[in-house]
């Protein structure tokens, strides 16, 4: 179920720039926000690589026909040429996902509009390409296979489920080596607080540690 809480999207993404997912999934559980880390099948294209944006959902479902062809790819450019800078497309395609959502002229075009990278619990093709471009592109497998003719389009910026996790738009998407964290909107300000006193404490924790003291000593003077 949605959470009711409105709290509005702090604004500008600055703040979330150095929000690894790990504390961001610590931060989520003492709230009591579990289910926010997509399954781990939803893989970044470059390990290395770091995604912090804000959600664009669309929902994809196999059934595509070739009279759909025209609606479909209006649906697409327009979906496309909506994004805002900033803005992450997180594309759910339920199952089963024999078909691949995104391409490198996909991603070209996005990345043109600002968006930093795409999530998906479908499939991608080009990937050397995408990797040429530094797109950030989070997704659970390799295909060359088109979604022409073998998906649709259900909807664009409604609640989707996407590797088990409810995504809404304008939620907080962040997303590196470890996985991909949602941030529910109506908590944006509350994990981000919670994210800069973690910094510090790991700062001060790690200093420890360096400096001779014992596990156990550390976590009792910080904890």
């Amino acid at each position: 179920m949605t959470d009711e809480r409105k709290t509005p999207l702090a604004g500008g993404m600055e703040g979330w720039t150095n929000a690894e997912t790990p504390a961001a999934a610590d931060a989520l559980d003492r709230l009591g926000k579990s289910g926010q880390v997509l399954d781990p099948t939803v893989r970044a294209l470059d390990g290395s690589g770091v995604l912090v944006g804000r959600a664009r959902t669309m929902q994809f479902a196999p059934g595509e026909t070739a009279q759909d062809y025209d609606e479909l790819m209006e649906r697409l450019i327009a979906f496309i040429e909506s994004l805002q800078p900033g803005d992450v497309p997180v594309v759910a395609c339920g199952w089963p996902n024999r078909y691949t959502i995104i391409g490198e002229i996909i991603a070209t075009a996005a990345q043109m509009r600002g968006s930093p990278g795409w999530v998906t619990d479908g499939w991608i093709r080009d990937s050397q390409g995408i990797r040429g471009i530094g797109y950030q592109v989070f997704c659970s497998g390799f295909s060359p296979l088109s979604f022409i003719k073998r998906a649709r389009i259900v909807s664009v910026d409604m609640p989707v489920i996407c590797a088990g996790t409810l995504v809404e738009t304008n939620d907080i998407v962040l997303g590196d080596g470890d996985g991909c964290v949602v941030v529910p909107n109506s908590y944006s300000a509350e994990v981000q607080e919670m994210l800069n006193a973690d910094v510090e404490s790991d700062v001060v924790m790690r200093q420890a540690l360096r400096d001779g003291k014992s596990f156990s000593q550390v976590l009792a003077e910080t904890h």
